[in-house]
């Protein structure tokens, strides 16, 4: 997201990890559409993984991280290409 806000490209994220970038008009989102999905993700390893110190570390960084995640406060800026 930091390359996109500096105008390399596109970021393609979730929607909760780019609240805050939305929030402050870092970015905006380009397309006048959005969808939810009932799906989630699963931090899956092979069973032999799954007592890493690694593996644990980073499952609960990714819990603390969408657990913190601030919400929109506005709603979406969308812009019509040509």
């Amino acid at each position: 997201m930091k390359a996109a806000s500096d105008g390399l490209g596109i970021a393609l994220a979730l929607l909760p990890t780019a609240n805050s970038w939305i929030n402050d008009g870092r970015l905006v989102t380009p397309f006048p559409w959005q969808f939810q999905t009932e799906k989630g993700y699963w931090l899956v390893t092979p069973k032999y993984n799954q007592h890493k110190p690694e593996i644990a570390a980073l499952s609960e960084w990714l819990q603390t991280l969408f657990e913190n995640i601030p919400r929109l406060n506005r709603p979406l800026q969308t812009f019509n290409s040509l």
